[in-house]
């Protein structure tokens, strides 16, 4: 069965081909939208997928599927984990799933930090950048350096810096 997405501009909406409904006043003209996307992509042999939009002045094409990345090891490791470690790792990325802890990753990546000082660059309260930082010492994220009555906060590890950054080219990538 042929999956097609279809968008017109002058219409303002959009039509999915897979048995979905249509209103009646435009049923004939995505209908022929259809038919011609139709021919054109048998005419050259493609596939429609119905991710695809097919513009209405343009040709039905093929959506490019990414390239398959592929870890073996990594593969390995995670599906034969033990239910401890999979629940930490799950709890790890629960923790970095939070805005404001992201911001504060984001401050003290420079180099150690006070909460006050912490609190003032992000606009915050000091007591709750304290409770965040509970949360990041607790998960291993940030350590803890006392220095008389202050506490230094930084990054616990180069890893911490390495889960932020390729995060962050992640999320830029796409």
């Amino acid at each position: 069965m042929l999956h097609l997405k279809i968008e017109s501009p002058e219409m303002g909406s959009h039509l999915t081909a897979k048995g979905g409904r249509i209103r009646a006043k435009h049923a004939e003209k995505f209908a022929e939208m259809e038919r011609k996307a139709r021919e054109e992509a048998e005419a050259q042999g493609l596939e429609l997928d119905d991710d695809v939009p097919v513009p209405v002045t343009a040709s039905a094409k093929p959506r490019q599927a990414a390239p398959c990345v592929a870890d073996a090891d990594l593969a390995a490791e995670l599906s034969s984990m033990d239910d401890a470690v999979g629940s930490t790792l799950s709890d790890l990325f629960k923790m970095l799933g939070d805005t404001t802890r992201i911001k504060l990753l984001g401050k003290i990546a420079a180099g150690e930090m006070r909460v006050g000082d912490i609190a003032d660059a992000l606009g915050m309260q000091p007591s709750a950048i304290s409770h965040q930082l509970r949360v990041l010492r607790a998960a291993r994220v940030v350590t803890c350096r006392r220095e008389g009555k202050e506490a230094w906060y930084s990054l616990d590890d180069d890893h911490v810096v390495k889960l932020m950054r390729l995060g962050l080219e992640h999320v830029r990538h796409g």
